[in-house]
């Protein structure tokens, strides 16, 4: 398959990971790469046989890759850029999906295993077109929308999970 996105092969992270595991930094793979950025609104390039390849994960998050609603992360320094997957279509060569993206937030990357922890709204810095885009998984998003110790209403939970609790923050409603 030919890329025009700048972005090696794919190689997909072992589909068997256990659930809620987030891979090593090592064994991350991407799965597209950025394509357009325009602010909040931007685009991505998602191969298919990549995205295919997480089907089956064990990972109910990672499972979902590249499908509308389903979240991606991006590096950009040793920050991790968070964006939700909006619309999706086929380009024109058929090979690949191309998703209008919204950045969401960021979040600090742990220096020896690649985790995102500290997620805060709001982007500081974007990518550039060829950054490599990868899947989000359960630890994630456990990091994303884990309530702090302000005062926050439990609402439900965070599809595709079952145990992360979604939350509001009450001061924020005010």
């Amino acid at each position: 398959m030919h890329s025009h996105s700048g972005v090696s092969p794919m190689h997909g992270t072992a589909p068997g990971a256990p659930a809620g595991e987030m891979p090593a930094r090592a064994s991350l793979r991407p799965i597209g790469a950025v394509f357009a950025v325009n602010g909040s609104a931007s685009q991505v390039v998602i191969e298919i046989a990549a995205a295919d390849a997480f089907a089956n994960h064990a990972d109910p998050t990672m499972a979902s890759a590249g499908q509308v609603g389903s979240q991606l992360k991006m590096r950009v320094g040793s920050t991790w850029l968070i964006a939700s997957i909006r619309a999706l279509r086929l380009d024109s060569t058929g090979e690949r999906i191309v998703a209008d993206i919204d950045f969401i937030g960021e979040g600090d990357e742990e220096r020896l295993t690649g985790k995102l922890y500290k997620f805060r709204r709001g982007v500081t810095r974007y990518p550039s077109p060829g950054c490599p885009v990868f899947p989000l998984s359960t630890a994630d998003l456990r990091q994303i929308y884990a309530a702090d110790e302000r005062a926050h209403i439990e609402i439900g939970t965070v599809y595709p999970t079952r145990d992360i609790r979604a939350a509001l923050y009450v001061d924020a409603l005010l």
